[in-house]
């Protein structure tokens, strides 16, 4: 079953018909990326391990490697990518404490090469 088509932050999409949107395919994966690297650990009673943490980082002082290692495992945790395929991450930052993230992946369900970017 397909996820409601709800980007981590946003609200809730609608279809055409005014019923809550579905996301499908490789946009479900995408938000599902977002969302568990956006989630704290802990903020899910029912999965306290849940989550990357990055935005109990902002204010504090952390290095790109350390944010590209923290991504990597949680990727590997992710049941909608291929594990079988190398995934790239892209840590960028512009000085002044902005971070920005692109991901690339193969979905496991279509084998597709897919790009998904977190902005600073």
């Amino acid at each position: 079953m397909a996820d409601a088509a709800h980007w981590f932050g946003a609200d809730l999409a609608t279809n055409a018909t005014g019923d809550i949107a579905l996301a499908l395919n490789d946009i479900e994966v995408q938000q599902r990326i977002v969302r568990r690297l956006a989630t704290n650990q802990g903020d899910y009673i029912w999965q306290s391990a849940y989550g990357a943490g990055l935005p109990a980082m902002i204010g504090d002082p952390v290095s790109e490697s350390q944010i590209q290692g923290i991504v990597t495992e949680q990727m590997q945790m992710e049941a909608g990518v291929d594990q079988t395929q190398p995934i790239g991450i892209d840590v960028t930052s512009d000085g002044l404490g902005d971070v920005g993230i692109t991901i690339s992946y193969t979905d496991a369900a279509t084998g597709a090469e897919t790009t998904v970017t977190v902005p600073g």
